[in-house]
């Protein structure tokens, strides 16, 4: 799962990045497709991590309260970094920039040890638990 998170995030970033540069309508519609499509994997990815690795009785708190603070802090911050950034071209890759960080999630992220088990992988879901 973190590896799949890693990808996507890398996809989101590429085609974020991607879209600041590009020079015609079918290549910005192009990369802004991919984008999206790679920021809803990303967003779902993460919920899922973070419900995995808390236990039942702490999802329902655990799960939304992160999303509400993250999520919110990033919505009232875009505003802000667009007057910031002054155009376009500059937000879209400004905004490329928490994918691009997300990307070391693969060394600093471990593993959801619930879903090791379930895969029958026991010696890493023993190793990360310790």
């Amino acid at each position: 799962r973190v590896p799949v998170l890693v990808a996507t995030n890398f996809v989101g970033a590429i085609t974020s990045i991607l879209t600041a540069f590009s020079t015609s309508l079918p290549d910005f519609l192009v990369y802004r497709f991919f984008a999206g499509f790679a920021f809803d994997n990303i967003f779902v990815m993460m919920y899922v991590l973070v419900l995995e690795y808390v236990g039942p009785c702490k999802r329902t708190l655990v799960a939304n309260l992160s999303i509400a603070l993250f999520y919110t802090a990033g919505t009232v911050a875009l505003p802000w970094l667009a007057v910031w950034a002054g155009n376009w071209r500059l937000l879209t890759a400004a905004s490329a920039t928490p994918m691009v960080l997300s990307c070391l999630a693969i060394w600093i992220l471990p593993e959801s040890p619930r879903w090791l088990l379930s895969q029958g992988r026991v010696e890493e879901t023993v190793k990360i638990l310790e």
